[in-house]
């Protein structure tokens, strides 16, 4: 009797340390996705993502393709 209960014993003490790491490995987990979350919220926050480039920003680089393309030797 005393031995199949400490066979018990032992499968659950097993389980409990299995369950145990798994719980370490999923706060580990939870901790890096908010990290990643403050990044993303910061970058968001301070404009750095954008669903489409500017078109300031466009125009000015594609003058500066069309300057290179046809005057490369001249830079203003």
């Amino acid at each position: 009797m005393r031995e199949a209960l400490h066979t018990v014993m032992g499968d659950q003490t097993e389980k409990n340390d299995a369950l145990k790491a798994m719980a370490m490995a999923l706060k580990e987990q939870v901790e890096k996705l908010n990290g990643e979350l403050t990044i993303s919220k910061v970058a968001l926050g301070n404009g750095m993502l954008a669903s489409s480039p500017n078109q300031l920003n466009m125009e000015a680089n594609l003058g500066e393709i069309i300057l290179d393309q046809y005057a490369p030797e001249t830079h203003l």
